[in-house]
């Protein structure tokens, strides 16, 4: 369900609700519309929710990414593993395909390397903001249990 931000237009203001619920947060000083319209649509209801929501993507964002840049490790290593093999076996020497192994593991090292802090600064987030969720006190169980569901 999604749940309006609108301004009222009989005081300042911002209100949240949806269904004839609204709870009203001051806002400052505003002009004064000439009907009470929508201004933004939100899926939450609580103000945690928008506070803790975007970190949530930024932490499986970068979770994502840590996992896309391990790949591409892997992938690097692979490719300079068959590409030794191709030449070790058109030159009839073995070497090639110790230099290809070794030069994939100089390069796909330290990059698999940054994959993985990647993923674990995405999870060190998560966590935070886990216990950030469950220790606060603005929220109900029914709202932490919305939040911290995955999709």
């Amino acid at each position: 369900p999604f749940f309006e931000v609108a301004v009222d237009p009989n005081g300042p203001g911002l209100e949240l609700g949806a269904a004839g619920s609204r709870s009203t947060f001051a806002a400052g000083p505003q002009e004064q519309p000439s009907a009470f319209a929508p201004v933004a649509q939100y899926s939450p209801v609580h103000p945690v929710f928008y506070r803790n929501g975007p970190g949530y993507a930024a932490a499986q964002s970068a979770i994502a990414r840590g996992a896309m840049v391990r790949s591409v490790a892997i992938m690097s290593f692979v490719l300079s593993v068959l590409g030794g093999m191709f030449i070790s076996s058109e030159a009839d020497s073995v070497e090639w395909l110790f230099i290809g192994t070794i030069a994939g593991l100089i390069s796909a090292a330290p990059t698999f390397a940054l994959g993985e802090l990647l993923v674990a600064q995405g999870r060190a987030l998560t966590a935070t903001l886990d216990t950030a969720m469950n220790t606060s006190p603005l929220v109900t169980e029914g709202e932490i249990r919305q939040m911290l569901t995955p999709f």
